[in-house]
């Protein structure tokens, strides 16, 4: 139960971070890394399917992945 605590407050700063600062959900990750001094590689677990999904969605739309492409993995 805690770790579905930790990751829903993880995905609602950097939902926060996306709507309020207009940054990228990739962007939005890596500065909430940077503010807490943190290696990326460190918070894969607490990434929710609804925020990876938000992230693929991006991608898509960025054109840095296709859609037909192979989910991602972390």
């Amino acid at each position: 139960m805690e770790n579905f605590d930790k990751m829903h407050e993880f995905s609602n700063i950097i939902f926060t971070k996306v709507n309020v600062h207009k940054l990228e959900y990739v962007d939005a990750i890596v500065s909430y890394c940077e503010e807490k001094e943190l290696e990326v590689d460190s918070i894969i677990s607490l990434i929710s399917p609804a925020l990876k999904s938000k992230m693929e969605e991006e991608a898509i739309a960025l054109r840095l992945i296709k859609s037909s492409s192979v989910r991602l993995t972390f």
